[in-house]
């Protein structure tokens, strides 16, 4: 039992513990997100770094250094978006009254640089991992994205 356990209780703590590291940051006075996204950069280095160390490494441990290093470079991703430095071209919300493809296109554009972040994310750890054994962190990451995809199309169709 402690064999699934374990895995899953790490992967909560760990995935609950950046989110709140990023709430906190996120809603700290918007004087102090230049030095919050210049050290989650720094941090993001490392772990792509860990990514690329750990590709090879098909152990447990490397399974961990993977995961945890995908949740970072996820991290930095919304990060970087929720401190407005990685969003789109329009830096307004979306005209009262919008509907259908008009809505899609405002929705867009709001966060059209921070979806082209994504995909440079992925492209990146598929780079990294590409014929190594341990490809846990881009599998964490296409998880994570396609999580972030569904709360989008969600909110887009309207789900309070």
């Amino acid at each position: 039992m402690a064999a699934y356990a374990l895995p899953a209780l790490y992967a909560v703590l760990v995935w609950w513990f950046s989110t709140g590291l990023i709430l906190l940051l996120d809603h700290r006075p918007r004087a102090t997100h230049g030095v919050s996204m210049a050290a989650g950069t720094g941090v993001l280095a490392l772990a792509l770094w860990a990514i690329g160390a750990s590709a090879g490494d098909a152990s447990a441990g490397g399974a961990y250094v993977a995961f945890t290093a995908a949740l970072v470079v996820w991290g930095w991703q919304e990060m970087s978006y929720y401190m407005g430095f990685v969003s789109g071209p329009r830096p307004v919300g979306c005209p009262a009254g919008a509907r259908g493809f008009a809505r899609f296109r405002a929705a867009a554009a709001t966060s059209l640089w921070h979806e082209a972040a994504i995909v440079a994310g992925f492209l990146a750890i598929l780079a990294l991992t590409w014929g190594a054994p341990n490809r846990f962190a881009l599998w964490t990451y296409l998880i994570l994205w396609g999580m972030n995809l569904s709360a989008r199309l969600n909110l887009f169709l309207g789900v309070r």
